[in-house]
């Protein structure tokens, strides 16, 4: 029955500090309206003078009405604190509360806000300016919640609110010395600040009050684990807010540092890089990025104060005025921490096998002012004015910063809906807010009239998000939290009713019907990449930096990666003294393909499949480049042998070029989804989407350089005509090609933009030819790709191969 006391009472201050929070408020807003009368109306002075009738004054009654309720507040702190060390409560702290008022307040706020029942709890703007009171219940007197009153007044009159900078460490901490809890009385910053405690704000109050008591808003270790979705579905059907007190957890700095490396390459992504929007527009972009900028592991022991919610809103705003010049580190993917027991998604997750990437939890590392860009969930749908798909959890679990979410109230979705679409050129699939990369400033969206609620995330604290909820995040000071997608046991759930473009990159498994993704997405923008000459550079060399230094080494551990995996790869040309950050990201891939590997992986294509043709009949019609002809080349070619894994990617490139190229001669804006999906089944494929969504990814990958694309590796290592994975190899995946947009784009094909580049591409284009019988091969083609083969020499046998081609 007691297993949650500490919660409980942790609660119940809580809550007791809201209630604080909300008598500041009122009174704030009383001062406020003092202030703006006329000196012939204003009968009290603020130098504590006042006129005859100053105690009959309405005012002055109901100051003095909220300092009694500051005192009850104070008293409650006493008892609860009372109760939680089991010490005898003071006789003088005793409530007298008369019965007539004891329960009129909340329930008239209630029925004066006209809060419907049974709906999803339902969040308003809250941008009122609140103090941060000390609401330490052992220490502070009676006169400590009055003492503020000049100074706020003064605030709230001039309407100033100080932009907020997490506060610099008083030493530098050593990192064994980190763990859970507050910090203690010796105020050593190596622990966790825990913040829960009493000395900070809770979060935005909801739209009305909630049927439920804050006690019912908490999480216990236990339920955490397996019964983590019946608890959050309990908590729905409960009308609980959104935002939750949980378990702490015990994870120290060091274990972080030892598990987590910027420079895996497994990461979703690694930092946030900023673009400014529009003068004036309220928005700016907030790309993801897998550039890897120094991390600065100090920021996770210096202290944070909790910020207001006024604070937390003009920190949305000033980031949207004017973001970080440079990338800010947010590492996000899937970690396993020893001493984290993992989240449990639930059985409907799970148990489904296409969604083997949401059965573990993902991470999410966040340094002072990173930022995670406007979206909802992914499989959103709508049907009338119900939205239904993934909900979310997410929990913080380290660090003393704070994750500040700005939530689109659930009554007021469709109206985000309708401003987003008629203010960005999206799409129409369901990650259209997400493609757009946009983090939106609080004053925009109330120019626009959408209620939205700033929840403001601590170390034992997590937030869940409803289906469809749009929402971003500002990381304040440096936090690390944990996220699962999830569903309720019983709650309507069809994923192929989501709409989904090629950017999605989730459409294959439920067989989604396919939109057009915003044109920008789909294509690159092909301009001609300058030379290296061309580059304009500084008169002076940068200076020597810390960061400077720190990409320099990245650099050379990826050359001596590539090294190991092939000694004689060609590294491009990269001027040191000017290197770009985005160029150290991509040049694994430019390596990759300018290999002694991925010669060898050509020789071996062009091998079996001459030699295969030497004992097949060649139909004449096999050379038509049709839809059906490319369904049926996706349905024979999957087998062991590199040319069957190779045909099968060639076959999903030409699907691409000719359903997008009959798409634009019938003059629509996207193929029919139905008509292609049909057509597919009745050749045996199921999965139409996603070869379609591949292809157009390796046409962008490959650009202007068509030649590429047999050289882009399919396995680490090639042996005969079999795939051998390697973790010695390059490490370059599917995966990190598709993710090349961009910057990132734009920098692998400046490393390809070269003499030695050009020759690779004549090569792969060459062997195109001969797939696509436009060619024919000389009669030793045999004895040359020995040759190829045998030679220690890449530029050597580069040439010994395009000697394949007959006169």
């Amino acid at each position: 029955m007691f297993a949650d006391h500490s919660l409980l009472t942790q609660s119940l201050l809580k809550k007791l500090e809201e209630l604080g929070a909300e008598v500041s408020s009122i009174r704030a807003d009383l001062d406020a309206q003092i202030v703006s009368q006329s000196p012939s109306t204003r009968p009290v002075s603020y130098d504590g003078s006042s006129e005859d009738n100053h105690e009959n004054q309405p005012w002055t009654q109901i100051q003095s009405k909220l300092d009694d309720v500051e005192k009850s507040i104070k008293r409650l702190g006493h008892i609860v604190s009372g109760i939680a060390s089991n010490t005898q409560i003071d006789p003088s702290h005793r409530l007298e509360v008369e019965p007539a008022k004891a329960g009129t307040s909340s329930t008239s706020r209630c029925r004066s806000q006209d809060v419907p029942t049974n709906l999803e709890p339902q969040l308003t703007p809250d941008t009122r300016y609140r103090p941060p009171l000390s609401f330490d219940f052992n220490l502070q007197d009676e006169h400590t919640t009055t003492s503020h009153r000049p100074t706020l007044q003064r605030q709230r009159s001039t309407n100033v609110v100080d932009k907020i900078q997490p506060s610099s460490p008083v030493s530098t901490p050593d990192s064994e010395g980190w763990t859970s809890g507050f910090p203690a009385e010796s105020d050593d910053l190596t622990h966790i600040q825990d913040s829960r405690k009493p000395d900070t704000l809770g979060s935005t109050p909801p739209y009305c009050p909630t049927p439920c008591s804050s006690s019912e808003a908490t999480i216990s270790a236990e339920e955490m684990m397996t019964g983590l979705v019946s608890k959050l579905t309990e908590l729905q059907t409960k009308d609980a807010p959104q935002k939750m007190t949980v378990a702490l957890n015990d994870i120290s700095l060091a274990e972080m540092q030892q598990h987590i490396d910027i420079h895996d390459s497994g990461w979703q992504y690694t930092s946030i890089k900023y673009k400014r929007g529009p003068k004036g527009k309220g928005f700016l972009k907030a790309h993801s990025s897998s550039e890897r900028p120094v991390l600065d592991w100090s920021e996770f022991s210096t202290r944070v104060r909790r910020p207001t919610f006024e604070e937390a809103s003009q920190i949305f705003e000033d980031v949207v005025a004017s973001p970080p010049s440079s990338n800010v580190p947010y590492i996000t993917g899937h970690v396993k921490f020893p001493s984290l027991k993992p989240l449990d998604p639930g059985s409907r997750i799970t148990n489904d096998q296409a969604l083997q990437d949401l059965h573990s939890e993902y991470h999410h590392i966040g340094f002072n002012l990173s930022a995670q860009r406007m979206h909802c969930e992914d499989r959103t749908y709508r049907e009338g004015s119900v939205y239904h798909g993934f909900r979310s959890y997410n929990e913080v679990y380290a660090g003393p910063g704070f994750k500040l979410w700005l939530v689109v109230a659930n009554h007021h979705i469709s109206k985000f809906e309708d401003f987003f679409e008629q203010s960005f050129s999206c799409g129409t699939c369901n990650q259209r807010y997400g493609h757009e990369s946009v983090l939106l400033a609080p004053s925009r969206l109330e120019e626009e009239g959408i209620d939205f609620s700033i929840e403001i995330i601590g170390r034992g604290e997590a937030f869940r998000t409803l289906p469809g909820q749009p929402h971003q995040i500002i990381n304040y000071g440096a936090c690390a939290a944990r996220s699962v997608n999830y569903l309720h046991d019983d709650e309507e759930f069809s994923p192929e009713k989501a709409s989904c473009c090629c950017k999605c990159g989730v459409s294959e498994n439920y067989g989604n019907s396919l939109v057009p993704a915003p044109p920008e997405l789909v294509e690159p923008v092909r301009k001609p990449l300058p030379s290296k000459r061309q580059h304009p550079h500084p008169a002076q060399p940068p200076k020597a930096t810390r960061a400077c230094t720190e990409v320099l080494k990245r650099l050379q551990d990826d050359i001596d990666r590539a090294k190991t995996a092939d000694p004689h790869c060609n590294i491009p040309y990269l001027n040191k003294t000017y290197l770009s950050v985005t160029q150290v990201d991509v040049v694994l891939r430019a390596a990759s393909i300018r290999s002694k590997v991925a010669m060898n992986q050509l020789s071996s294509l062009t091998y079996e499949l001459l030699h295969k043709r030497q004992s097949e009949t060649y139909d004449d019609n096999q050379g038509e480049v049709t839809i059906d002809r490319q369904i049926m080349y996706l349905k024979e070619k999957v087998g062991q042998s590199i040319l069957a894994s190779y045909l099968v990617r060639h076959a999903q490139l030409c699907l691409a070029r000719v359903v997008d190229r009959q798409t634009k001669s019938q003059n629509r804006k996207a193929a029919s989804p139905s008509d292609l999906d049909r057509r597919a089944r009745q050749l045996g494929i199921n999965n139409i989407n996603h070869h379609l969504q591949e292809g157009r990814n390796w046409i962008i990958v490959c650009g202007s350089y068509e030649g590429l694309h047999p050289l882009i590796l399919l396995g680490s290592k090639i042996l005969g005509n079999k795939l051998v994975s390697s973790k010695d190899g390059f490490g370059v995946t599917n995966k990190s090609w598709h993710t090349l947009r961009d910057d990132h784009l734009a920098a692998f094909h400046s490393l390809m933009d070269d003499s030695f580049a050009h020759k690779l591409a004549i090569a792969g284009k060459l062997f195109l030819d001969l797939l696509n019988r436009l060619i024919q091969p000389v009669t030793n083609w045999e004895q040359i790709l020995s040759n190829v083969v045998n030679s220690e020499d890449l530029e050597e046998s580069i040439d010994l191969y395009t000697t394949i081609k007959s006169a």
